[in-house]
């Protein structure tokens, strides 16, 4: 097998459609492959220095835009959590913020609040919540495992705001200012979910042409 994947890498051999591409990707993290891959990236950023510092920009202005997105996802589940904690853990400032949401967007999850909207909180508090804080300190420390975390929580928070829109029209008791923010979040959710689309555009464009 490792002696197919030189030849796959060298180009000298002509792989079969059933070539797995995971197996050529495991071997390039092995010295003797990953040492002539990224001499093969330099030798692209060289020969396509617009495409590449394109690409790369266009990548960072995604994750600046997702930094402060999963900023607010870090900070909007201590409003959240006054659903189903009691209200004493909270601070007055917190408690008067979520009141200040109320009055100025007349949100009808948090005025009525249905069974599914306190289902939906317990998601994010559970598994959103950690998952936003994890995948920003990915993002900070640039670990490798970020790609996969956001695309985790954006799957997950694509499918609460779904199910949110889904109530809020269903209701008839949403104002347009309500319904403008929860799609916006939703954009947000689309957007972390194509952010790893992106990414894999942006390597297959860049490297996979001359690896595989």
């Amino acid at each position: 097998m490792e002696a197919n994947c030189m030849k796959y890498y060298n180009r000298s051999w002509t792989c079969p459609t059933n070539f797995p591409r995971w197996v050529a990707s495991y071997y390039l993290q092995d010295p003797k492959f990953s040492i002539p891959v990224r001499q093969k990236e330099q030798k692209i950023n060289q020969a396509n220095p617009i495409v590449s510092l394109k690409m790369g920009a266009i990548v960072k202005l995604v994750d600046a835009t997702l930094f402060l997105f999963f900023i607010i996802m870090a900070v909007s589940p201590m409003v959240h959590a006054q659903f189903v904690l009691p209200l004493s853990l909270f601070p007055e400032w917190m408690v008067e913020q979520k009141n200040w949401y109320m009055r100025e967007f007349d949100d009808y999850f948090y005025v009525e609040k249905p069974d599914f909207f306190i289902g939906l909180v317990l998601i994010e508090l559970v598994f959103q919540w950690p998952l936003a804080l994890a995948i920003l300190y990915g993002m900070l420390a640039s670990k490798n495992w970020y790609n996969t975390t956001c695309l985790v929580h954006g799957a997950s928070f694509f499918t609460t705001m779904v199910t949110a829109l889904a109530g809020l029209i269903g209701s008839d008791k949403a104002s347009g200012k309500v319904l403008t923010l929860y799609y916006t979040f939703l954009g947000f959710a689309v957007l972390t979910i194509l952010r790893l689309c992106l990414v894999w555009l942006f390597l297959e464009k860049k490297l996979a042409s001359a690896y595989f």
